[in-house]
């Protein structure tokens, strides 16, 4: 029984792939397609965007830079300074 209950958890496992990248700023549209293209080069499933410095991140910030619509996120936005934020995709 035992053994039966390890095979089927193995055959539910999937393979996230989790990235972060420090990107110094998310304004630019040059910025946000960098950002698109790794998400489509690696695959990757989770991404936490570091000092996007958005005080306020909005939809389209998100799709801007993910590319389709099955995404959803969490955010800390910058301080009034333009300093910070983050964003977990």
């Amino acid at each position: 029984m035992q053994h039966n209950l390890e095979e089927q958890a193995k055959s539910k496992r999937t393979n996230t792939k989790a990235a972060a990248w420090n990107v110094r700023g998310v304004g630019s549209s040059s910025k946000k397609r960098m950002i698109r293209d790794l998400i489509e080069e690696e695959q990757i499933d989770v991404l936490g965007i570091i000092e996007s410095k958005h005080k306020k991140v909005t939809r389209f910030d998100i799709l801007s830079c993910w590319g389709n619509q099955d995404v959803d996120w969490t955010d800390v936005p910058a301080n009034e300074g333009g300093l910070g934020g983050l964003i977990l995709t």
